[in-house]
């Protein structure tokens, strides 16, 4: 069983926030709560793992002199995309494992 305290108008928004989409709070926070475990990522982290991978991957051949080709951006935005979860849950493990010192 979880329990939180918490202030009378943090309730009535809670209660606010059930009652909007027609349901009880126990219902509700109980949803809300299982959602927010059962999610293992965060889009907004992945999303800026993906323009980091998108910068990283244009810099290098920008910096080299070379042409950056529509067909060379479509390729990098396509394996981007791809391989940005999975990217993203490889950063956030290292943040996991890294000793205080490492970050």
């Amino acid at each position: 069983m979880a329990q939180a305290r918490i202030t009378e108008d943090e309730r009535e928004q809670l209660l606010g926030a059930a009652r909007a989409e027609g349901r009880a709070l126990g219902e509700w926070a109980r949803e809300v709560l299982l959602r927010a475990a059962r999610r293992s990522e965060d889009p907004l982290f992945t999303e800026l793992i993906a323009t980091r991978m998108i910068l990283l991957n244009l810099l290098k051949p920008l910096a080299m002199g070379q042409v950056v080709t529509p067909e060379d951006f479509t390729r990098i935005s396509a394996t981007v995309r791809s391989d940005k979860r999975k990217v993203a849950q490889e950063i956030r493990q290292q943040y996991v494992t890294a000793s205080p010192k490492e970050l």
